[in-house]
């Protein structure tokens, strides 16, 4: 067996994404329910208390959306791309990727799974060989503000 992964998330991480989930939840009349780990995303949104809308991955970044368009768009994991699309296709849901960059929050409602590249990129600032891996890149004009 390979050896645990180590978790970054601070408590002050969680705490702003649930910020962003909760600002969803109004905008979307719908409950958010945080996803178990081995789905690779973090949440479906529900109605009704078991109708299942969406699913949903929150992400809290410290840069704007003006550096993240400079990168060349939003970079999401291939692996969460791909349990997106599979979960999506068989569910005929949507997928959100929802981004909080500088405290302004956008989000891209995703269907059709069209995106502008992959590339090999990630994080380089915590020594850990597994930030690096195939990334989606998501155009910055594919974001609607909330």
């Amino acid at each position: 067996m390979g050896e645990e992964r180590p978790r970054y998330e601070t408590s002050e991480d969680l705490e702003r994404e649930v910020d962003v989930v909760r600002r969803l939840e109004e905008r979307w009349k719908a409950e958010a329910i945080k996803l178990p780990t081995s789905y690779r995303l973090d949440y479906v949104f529900v109605r009704d208390g078991k109708e299942v809308r969406s699913f949903c991955e929150v992400k809290v970044r410290r840069y704007s959306w003006e550096e993240i368009d400079r990168m060349g768009g939003y970079m999401i994991s291939l692996a969460k791309w791909t349990a997106a699309e599979a979960f999506c296709s068989i569910s005929g849901l949507p997928f959100i990727l929802a981004v909080s960059a500088a405290r302004e929050i956008r989000f891209a409602s995703i269907r059709t799974f069209e995106h502008d590249g992959v590339v090999h990129g990630g994080r380089a600032d915590r020594a850990d060989w597994q930030d690096k891996e195939p990334m989606v890149l998501f155009s910055v004009a594919r974001f609607r503000p909330l």
